[in-house]
């Protein structure tokens, strides 16, 4: 398998033959980059139509950027990921910290106790049967974890990031996701994205390994209902500009597809319903990419212990985060309660 930054070059090496396709008056120079989302002045020169002489995959990535910057809000997380209360034993010992949700659900089965009028720190009255807190990785979850992007620092508009992507992490035997919240970090909206791209490069690669020769996607397209959709669609929106033999060829597509004599006059329902056609075809045999990953690890143990742990490796090498919360580390159980 690849390691990380084989992943990256890869990555790099696709990017550079799809971008080499574009024809000599949409490349790219030097003075013609994206702008930064942060810098003030785009606002500005879009105003002045800087914009409109920028090459059109660069506008398009502009259009994208101002896509997202209205959608932040909706996107991100509406409440901290983290509320940081304490969970101590009857002795005050400090097991962990926890959100104010399982605090609350501690108090109302009558399994803990508030200990503050803040309630930011709870009591157990029960001898708890573990203690993590005790053990080699125990600084986890008993440290103060601070709602910030992970990789860059942000505060503001966070998003859950899956470092073990979630169509892998749902089919998972639920020892193995339950209570345990390692692999999932805050990453600010520009970070996600990068960091997505990244995990869709090796997702890519795994999937690709363990698919069988001669797959077939989920959906394939019906050439000659394409056609149909195809000609309907022309003849609706341009049917005065179609020269006469080429639109008599398309009116005979549409009447074949309806059993109609040729000639026939079309009216505009039945172009309408030749235009809804659908032309796509589901492949009711059909395996999504993540089951099949997921059952190569063949319900072991070990091998899913060990995917996840590489998950983590490719996590540091790709989005290089310099805010993990203190503890955090590769070798980390991948069970709760477990080594």
């Amino acid at each position: 398998s690849l390691s990380a930054a084989g992943y990256m070059a890869l990555h790099k090496k696709r990017k550079a033959q799809k971008y080499s396709k574009r024809t000599d008056d949409t490349k790219r120079d030097d003075g013609n980059l994206p702008p930064n989302p942060n810098c003030p002045s785009n606002d500005a020169k879009t105003s002045n139509g800087v914009t409109s002489l920028l090459p059109p995959h660069i506008q398009r990535e502009m259009l994208k950027e101002k896509r997202r910057k209205s959608r932040l809000k909706d996107l991100a997380m509406k409440k901290p990921m983290y509320d940081n209360v304490r969970m101590v034993d009857q002795e005050g010992e400090l097991l962990s910290t926890i959100s104010k949700k399982k605090a609350e659900w501690y108090v109302e089965k009558n399994l803990a106790e508030f200990t503050n009028d803040a309630k930011m720190q709870i009591r157990l009255l029960f001898e708890p049967k573990n203690r993590s807190s005790r053990e080699e990785h125990g600084t986890y979850i008993t440290a103060k974890k601070v709602n910030q992007c992970v990789v860059c620092g942000e505060a503001q508009h966070h998003m859950r990031f899956y470092i073990v992507p979630y169509p892998y992490r749902t089919l998972f035997p639920k020892k193995f996701k339950s209570h345990l919240a390692h692999d999932i970090v805050i990453l600010c909206h520009y970070c996600h994205i990068k960091c997505d791209q990244y995990s869709q490069v090796r997702v890519k690669e795994l999937e690709e390994r363990v698919r069988p020769k001669g797959w077939r996607p989920k959906f394939e397209v019906d050439k000659d209902l394409y056609q149909v959709q195809s000609c309907a669609h022309a003849l609706l929106k341009w049917n005065h500009k179609i020269p006469e033999s080429k639109r008599l060829v398309m009116e005979q597509t549409i009447h074949s597809h309806f059993g109609i004599k040729n000639g026939s006059d079309l009216s505009n329902d039945q172009l309408q319903k030749a235009a809804s056609v659908n032309y796509r075809v589901e492949n009711k045999e059909f395996v999504p990419g993540a089951d099949l990953v997921v059952r190569a690890l063949e319900g072991n143990d070990e091998l899913i212990g060990r995917f996840v742990r590489e998950w983590r490796q490719y996590f540091l090498e790709t989005g290089n985060p310099r805010y993990l919360s203190p503890g955090w580390s590769i070798n980390s159980p991948v069970v709760c309660g477990g080594s």
